[in-house]
């Protein structure tokens, strides 16, 4: 039978521990509760055929702002209604919730992910609208 040397057995653990790590520090979610400022549906498949400025974008992840205020930097989100991460009804399940909030002037609750998106947007993974009395 094959036998490793104490160390080189050491050696696979933090060469294995240094690999998870790396591929994990890199994958960054997050989630705010917010105002939808703007919806945009450019009707040519780009940003993921829709996408919606909230104004506070979460804290700690790679993606673009817009602008920067006391409460935190704005951003835009695309919402996949393309269907690439997801079915196309979802993504527009999402885009609907959002345009109810932007009409109702209430708190979305949008989570966040910077390790997908399109055309250099990060990608909403959920959108959740509550009741005025939860915001």
């Amino acid at each position: 039978p094959l036998r490793f040397h104490p160390e080189d057995q050491k050696m696979r653990v933090v060469l294995f521990l240094l690999v998870v790590m790396s591929t994990t520090a890199n994958a960054a979610t997050g989630n705010t509760l917010s105002k939808v400022i703007r919806v945009l549906q450019p009707g040519d498949g780009s940003f993921g055929g829709c996408m919606i400025e909230i104004g506070k974008m979460p804290a700690g992840l790679n993606c673009p702002t817009t602008d920067t205020d006391p409460a935190g930097p704005s951003g835009w989100v695309v919402l996949d209604c393309e269907g690439k991460y997801g079915s196309k009804s979802y993504g527009n399940s999402k885009l609907n919730l959002a345009m109810a909030g932007l009409v109702m002037d209430q708190n979305v609750q949008v989570f966040v992910d910077d390790t997908r998106g399109d055309d250099g947007y990060c990608y909403a993974s959920q959108v959740r609208l509550a009741s005025p009395s939860y915001n």
